[in-house]
């Protein structure tokens, strides 16, 4: 217990001391080795961006789950007790755009905080999952939850993002164009 207690305050801490946000973040894929991630700062919040290897790839298409419209609206009303309106409207609707798909590319970009606990999510590359330290939860590298977070049914958000010429373009609100 004391030990999710701080992994929850050093999050909240690291969040809120976070520098002032650039109009966009670039970040090139080349330079994030197949199999591997880079954690990048977007509007203050952790973001996750993988390179997909093959068996990561194959562990997203074995996740039998299936997301529906209410699992996301689970996820907003979640958050939209604790972040910003503006936030929260940009993280779902870049998520329920994307659904979640795998966009004949082996790059995905997913907000680095646990909509359960709001913790920041660990990798578990030699599992080949995500997991929330705090509640435990799991999930595939699509965000979708494993097995044992079924009951609750949520997912992990994506902000809102473009692949141009093998970069990553995270936008902020200025720049952020719904699809």
């Amino acid at each position: 217990m004391m030990i999710r207690l701080l992994l929850i305050f050093l999050t909240l801490f690291s969040i809120s001391t976070f520098s002032q946000e650039k109009s966009k973040i670039e970040v090139d894929i080349k330079t994030i080795p197949v199999g591997e991630f880079k954690q990048v700062e977007w509007r203050g919040y952790p973001v996750y961006i993988f390179n997909l290897n093959s068996k990561q790839i194959k562990s997203v298409s074995e996740n039998s789950f299936k997301i529906e419209q209410s699992d996301f609206d689970k996820v907003y009303n979640r958050l939209s007790t604790i972040y910003s309106s503006e936030l929260t409207n940009m993280l779902y609707d870049s998520t329920v755009n994307r659904r979640r798909t795998l966009q004949s590319t082996n790059v995905v970009v997913l907000f680095g905080v646990s909509p359960e606990s709001l913790c920041m999510f660990i990798v578990k590359s030699e599992q080949v999952q995500l997991e929330d330290p705090c509640s435990f939860s799991k999930f595939s590298y699509d965000g979708r939850p494993l097995s044992n977070n079924i009951k609750k049914r949520l997912v992990l958000l994506s902000p809102p993002y473009q692949l141009e010429n093998n970069k990553v373009l995270l936008l902020n609100n200025a720049s952020y164009e719904k699809k």
